[in-house]
């Protein structure tokens, strides 16, 4: 077995992700450019890597994504027969070592629902629960009856799936800074911030629902219709959130609600949403019928 750096392998990394998601549930079903869009050449973080080769064929692969604010998340590509077995520390420790030598003090794991073997493996390697952030929860809702929720009058609501044809792509870019600078004190620039939402808009699977004000975007929700690489399709709601000023008037509960009507429109009977425990809008879901199956904890190596 042999450890090397990851140098733009994208095509051998995307099989041996394609080999280990079809196992994996919830996974997305994507071709090699949202792939690579999704882990290798997001605008917002560098990153590097390692791959593990055995006989010229990957067996394994550990990632890392730097933010401009300090943080880092691991992405660890393998297999549950090969989780637990040198390889994985190996690449592991490698990880590792590279967020020392960029001074990073803490390493948080990226969540994958459905797969306890992961989550067990890295607290075995010394993975701890991040108490500054709590643990995920993954709610389902079955839609039947939409209550009728009523907008303030001064608020109008549309829905998109193109945000430059409707004028929105500046103003939810904006909004989007300004709730990640409020909540988790991140900073982004809005250019790169526009690009990750025409990324977003070219996979021509999600909706978003626009809440505005005087012409300002102040809230929004975001609906994915995703195929799954096991077969099938999930709808998840990946995104809701109101401008701090218009909070408390029922502009998230109207835009929920409305993108559940949207989605049972479409046909379909189940919708999805990931949060966490300690958001207050957890209570806005469960007034609407979604209810936590399963709870992924957020787990950090602290270096």
């Amino acid at each position: 077995m042999k450890i090397t750096r990851y140098n733009n392998q994208a095509n051998e990394l995307y099989k041996l992700w394609l080999n280990i998601s079809i196992d994996i549930p919830y996974t997305e079903n994507m071709d090699i450019k949202c792939f690579k869009n999704t882990y290798l050449d997001r605008s917002v973080t560098e990153f590097d890597g390692f791959l593990a080769m055995e006989n010229r064929s990957l067996k394994g692969a550990a990632f890392v994504h730097f933010y401009s604010g300090g943080g880092a998340v691991l992405i660890f590509f393998v297999s549950e027969d090969l989780i637990d077995t040198p390889m994985s520390e190996a690449l592991l420790e490698k990880a590792i070592a590279l967020c020392k030598e960029k001074d990073i003090s803490n390493l948080s794991l990226k969540p994958m629902l459905g797969v306890p073997w992961y989550i067990d493996y890295f607290k075995k390697q010394g993975f701890v629960k991040n108490e500054k952030y709590p643990e995920g929860l993954w709610m389902k809702c079955l839609i039947s009856e939409i209550p009728n929720f009523e907008m303030p009058d001064d608020i109008i609501t549309h829905f998109t799936n193109d945000l430059d044809k409707t004028d929105d792509i500046q103003g939810l870019a904006k909004l989007e800074m300004d709730i990640a600078l409020e909540e988790y004190g991140a900073e982004f620039e809005i250019q790169d911030n526009i690009n990750s939402l025409r990324e977003e808009m070219q996979s021509g699977n999600a909706i978003w629902g626009i809440a505005k004000a005087n012409s300002e975007v102040i809230g929004y929700t975001k609906t994915k219709f995703t195929s799954l690489l096991s077969g099938g399709q999930i709808v998840k709601n990946q995104g809701l959130a109101v401008r701090k000023e218009h909070r408390k008037k029922g502009v998230a509960r109207v835009l929920l609600a409305e993108s559940m009507q949207m989605v049972k429109d479409k046909g379909h009977t189940e919708m999805y949403i990931s949060t966490h425990s300690k958001n207050p809008a957890r209570f806005l879901y469960e007034e609407l019928g979604f209810e936590t199956i399963e709870i992924v904890p957020n787990l950090l190596f602290i270096l």
